[in-house]
């Protein structure tokens, strides 16, 4: 039916892909970025940004020759941008978490545990 009705029309198509999940953002934010602060000592001054900066640059990259300065330097690229999708940011969570496990012996926590938690905090004037 489409097609007959529009038949010698121009019809447009285009790819929508999924948004990022605002859940996924907040526990990145939350729970993946304090931990991650909280167990490399040498972070534990730093801002979330700076925190989320140095990660993008470890986990999510591209590197780009420089001609002032005459060197390739390295650019983060962030998997949490309202560009990205979900499931590119779990994937660079996922490097994080192997990240984490392999280097500190320290596990995430899970978005489960990090909803529990903010479930279960007062509402402000309770």
């Amino acid at each position: 039916d489409f097609v007959r009705k529009n038949l010698g029309k121009f019809v447009r198509i285009e790819i929508v892909k999924s948004p990022m999940s605002l859940k996924v953002r907040n526990w990145y934010m939350g729970a993946v970025l304090p931990a991650v602060r909280s167990v490399v000592k040498e972070w534990q001054n730093l801002s979330d940004d700076d925190v989320h900066e140095v990660l993008k640059k470890m986990f999510n990259y591209f590197d780009f020759y420089n001609p002032l300065t005459k060197r390739t330097e390295r650019c983060g690229r962030t998997a949490m941008s309202n560009d990205s999708n979900t499931q590119r940011a779990i994937e660079f969570i996922e490097k994080i978490r192997v990240w984490l496990a392999e280097e500190f012996l320290t596990e995430l926590p899970s978005p489960e545990e990090y909803k529990k938690f903010i479930d279960s905090a007062p509402i402000k004037n309770e």
